[in-house]
């Protein structure tokens, strides 16, 4: 589909929006004006801005059409396809927002008029897939979905293979087919009549599936959907039996020999083992080709020792992959001028390099760093040592892990990640911090522990992993953070207090009470963080026989008591204590919005939810508040 000349192009609309100047009342007052404002400021909108704002109008109104319900569905893409028919400027910005995220190259192949979906029989063995030996039974044989341009023999022979232009099973790609309806074509991709053969190889000789190349008309077709990508988004979140359409060798390097398949993605997210080839032994890799100049997303080949760009990392801004063991891959990214976001992914091992060399300076656009399934302290202490030799200036840095940590022999993992932390990161921009500590049954002292993370003064998102561990109290990470990070306006504290069956043997009495926070341990939030509104720790009420505290009688300032904090006290529960619970919270909270248990019973929430009640509407219920002073009595 051709382009009009007026018709932006695909992600010109942030560029443009950058430069649009905002518009003006022009029927102001004269006292409205600053002294300061210029006549440039009260000029008409060029005939350019308006073509971007109405771009944007347009685009904002394609993805309401396609957005997802609230709280549960799926995108409708289905829903811009007539507006790719309505005129050429429409048409470009329903494709535009229709193409923007992909998961896969699947659909983008299927925009080729020559190429065809057909069955081939694999089977499945311990680390990816092998074609299907005939001679051989085997119990783990799957048809999957092929995309190639069939050989003159081919179609001779099956004159049932499927047209390639159809939508994806998740939609993306709809609206590639001219002429085509939506509904048909999202038919089309639920069932395949093509026979199945083995491995769907022309047996001719004078077949060479690598002299296949591209016409003209075809490549620019591919093309004008390939340049409308943005989000490259290849995670692999189902199990292998889910439906998955593969591209052919020969078809992606067909492409490929033309030029880069995503030459103005900004954003890449790649699992480990990325499912786009079928044929020989490939693997998707980061290199710096010499005719690019900067790193690029390649397929290589090592059959033939080449390596095609899939794509630029120029103008990459967010990419999420797994490093290398040797971490090779930091060479290739760490000059890269816009990568602002980076996720490091699952990875088995780490090798330190015993190279004393430091590492070059790199990494100058980074402001967000997320190292994610690295359960071994020691791993993300390398990765951080490896990146750059000046200090990282991020706002925010993030260490989690899905599994449980490794158990250590004691806290000098995390003690030394920490001063590493301390060492790479530039100490006046950090704002947001996920850490996890060791797994250790030994008692540590908090305020020794968190040293290095308390020289960053202006954290205002802080998430404590302890990893199930016994030998950290909880109440006295909380008066650590809060004194070291007046600025903290979500505090999350992450640990599993009723695994208490792992540590059973241990000789010390304090374990148990530690795992948890305690209501004296709120108290520190009462005279510190104004901007608190999130707190997230798991909690303990203690028993009948142990006395609540009791509520606080001191002067709290204005800022403190008007606050409106949500509480979330993980699997606590108030139990027959609703109301003394509640005296307490409101004089630590008194503008609370709730108090819940997210990870307790619905019993344990009804409570929560009496105790909510009750703070926020104290004379209705006995509990009676004194203003700012904090006082409350029953």
């Amino acid at each position: 589909m051709p382009s009009s000349p007026l018709t932006l192009l695909p992600g010109a609309s942030s560029k443009a929006a950058s430069r649009a100047v905002r518009p003006h009342d022009n029927h102001g007052t004269p006292s409205a004006v600053p002294s300061h404002a210029t006549a440039l400021a009260f000029t008409p909108l060029s005939a350019a801005t308006r073509v971007a704002s109405i771009y944007e109008i347009v685009q904002e109104i394609c993805r309401i059409l396609i957005a997802p319900p609230r709280f549960y569905g799926r995108p409708y893409p289905g829903l811009l396809c007539p507006l790719t028919r309505v005129s050429r400027f429409v048409s470009d910005v329903a494709l535009d927002v229709l193409w923007e995220k992909q998961t896969s190259l699947a659909p983008l192949f299927q925009t080729i008029p020559r190429v065809a979906r057909r069955l081939v029989k694999w089977r499945r063995y311990y680390d990816g897939w092998e074609f299907l030996d005939s001679d051989e039974p085997d119990s783990e044989i799957v048809k999957r979905k092929v995309l190639k341009i069939p050989c003159r023999h081919q179609l001779d022979d099956d004159r049932e293979s499927e047209p390639g232009n159809a939508v994806d099973h998740d939609g993306a790609g709809a609206g590639i087919g001219d002429g085509v309806s939506h509904e048909k074509a999202y038919a089309c991709d639920s069932d395949s009549n093509s026979e199945a053969s083995d491995d769907d190889r022309c047996p001719e000789d004078d077949c060479d599936p690598d002299e296949l190349e591209l016409t003209d008309a075809e490549y620019e077709r591919f093309t004008h959907y390939a340049r409308r990508i943005r989000v490259f988004d290849a995670q692999r979140r189902e199990p292998w039996r889910s439906r998955k359409i593969f591209v052919d060798n020969a078809l992606l390097f067909a492409a490929l020999r033309r030029g880069p398949v995503l030459p103005r993605v900004r954003s890449i997210r790649l699992h480990k083992e990325i499912d786009l080839l079928i044929h020989g032994c490939h693997i998707v890799d980061i290199d710096t080709p010499s005719l690019v100049g900067y790193s690029a997303l390649v397929v290589r080949d090592f059959e033939s020792f080449h390596a095609s760009p899939l794509c630029p990392l120029t103008h990459v801004r967010d990419m999420t992959l797994p490093p290398d063991p040797e971490l090779d891959v930091l060479a290739h990214l760490r000059h890269l001028p816009l990568l602002e976001q980076l996720h490091f992914g699952p990875v088995r091992w780490i090798y330190e390099v015993e190279d004393s060399c430091p590492p070059p300076a790199g990494f100058y656009a980074l402001r967000s760093l997320s190292i994610s399934g690295i359960s071994r302290l020691e791993h993300v202490q390398i990765i951080l040592s490896r990146m750059s030799s000046k200090p990282l200036r991020l706002r925010s840095f993030s260490h989690r892990n899905t599994r449980d940590m490794a158990t250590s022999a004691d806290h000098t993992s995390a003690y030394d990640l920490f001063r590493e932390l301390r060492a790479r990161l530039d100490v006046d921009y950090l704002e947001q911090l996920t850490v996890s500590t060791a797994c250790c049954m030994l008692y540590e002292p908090a305020g020794l522990l968190l040293k290095d993370l308390c020289a960053f003064p202006d954290v205002r998102v802080a998430n404590i992993r302890l990893a199930h561990s016994p030998g950290i109290d909880v109440d006295e990470v909380l008066d650590v953070i809060t004194s070291a990070w007046p600025g903290l306006e979500k505090i999350f504290i992450r640990n599993n207090p009723n695994e208490s069956f792992r540590y059973g043997h241990l000789d010390d009495p304090e374990s148990g009470t530690r795992r948890h926070g305690s209501l004296a341990g709120l108290i520190p939030l009462a005279l510190r963080c104004p901007r608190l509104a999130v707190v997230s720790v798991p909690l303990q009420i203690p028993s009948e026989s142990l006395a609540i505290p009791r509520p606080l009688e001191f002067v709290v300032g204005d800022a403190f008591a008007t606050r409106q904090v949500r509480v979330d006290a993980r699997k606590g529960d108030a139990g027959d204590r609703v109301d003394e619970v509640a005296a307490f919270v409101a004089s630590v909270f008194p503008s609370l919005l709730s108090i819940s248990s997210c990870e307790a019973g619905s019993d344990a929430m009804k409570r929560w939810k009496e105790v909510t009640q009750k703070v926020k509407h104290p004379e209705e219920t006995g509990v009676i508040s004194q203003g700012s002073h904090g006082a409350v009595s029953l």
